[in-house]
C-alpha cells in the first residue's frame, strides 16, 4: 500500500454503498517504479480496495463514492502514467462491475479540473454526471477528518476497517455463491 493514499473505506448502511477516500498527492509514481515489488504491492491494494467497495449485491447496485483529496497535487510529479493505470485497469479493476455513485475531487487544481473536463467530454454521458470538481470540504483538507493522529495508528484502522469489509465480502460469497455440487 502507498503511505496515506487510501484514507479510509467505510460502508454507510443508510445509503447501503460505500465510501473510499484518497489522497491523490500521496500517489508517488517513482515508489511504484522503483522500488522492487511495489507495483505488485500497489495492484494487490487496488484488488482489496475493489473488493472491499464491492461486498455485497447492495453496494454492487448502489455503487461507491470515491471523495479524493487534490490539495498538493502536482500533475507532473504524482501523475499515474499510462503504463501503471493500464496494468491496473486490465489486471484488477476490469474484473468487478465498478458502478460509481459519484467521484468528487476535493480543492482540484485548475490544470486538473481542464484535464478532467477533457476527458468528461469523452465519456458515456450516464458516466459524466459522476464527477464533480472543485469539491470544498469545510475542515480544510479530507485528512483533517481521516488521517486523524499518528500515522500508523490510522493506517491500523484502515486495515481493521477492511478486514471487516473483507469479512462481509467473504461471508456472502459462502452464503449467496451457487453450490459446485450437483446434487
Amino acid at each position: 500500500m502507498i503511505p496515506g493514499y487510501i484514507m479510509s473505506i467505510h460502508f454507510d448502511p443508510r445509503q447501503g454503498l460505500y465510501y473510499l477516500m484518497l489522497d491523490m498527492p500521496k500517489f508517488d509514481k517513482s515508489l511504484v517504479w522503483k522500488r522492487p515489488g511495489m507495483m505488485e504491492t500497489y495492484l494487490t491494494s487496488i484488488y482489496y480496495v475493489m473488493t472491499s467497495v464491492n461486498a455485497d449485491f447492495d453496494a454492487v447496485r448502489q455503487g461507491s463514492i470515491s471523495n479524493v483529496e487534490c490539495q498538493g497535487y502536482h500533475i507532473g510529479l504524482n501523475m499515474m502514467d499510462q503504463i501503471t493505470f493500464r496494468k491496473a485497469m486490465i489486471e484488477v479493476i476490469s474484473m468487478y462491475p465498478c458502478h460509481a455513485a459519484a467521484n468528487r475531487f476535493y480543492h482540484s487544481p485548475m490544470l486538473f479540473n481542464i484535464m478532467l473536463s477533457l476527458v468528461r467530454r469523452f465519456t458515456p454521458a450516464r458516466l459524466r454526471s459522476k464527477f464533480e470538481l472543485g469539491c470544498q470540504f469545510p475542515g480544510g483538507r479530507l485528512d483533517s477528518v481521516y488521517m486523524v493522529g499518528d500515522p500508523e495508528k490510522a493506517k491500523e484502522h484502515l486495515i481493521a476497517r477492511v478486514s471487516a469489509i473483507l469479512r462481509r465480502r467473504y461471508d456472502n460469497e459462502k452464503s449467496f455463491s451457487l453450490s459446485s455440487n450437483n446434487s
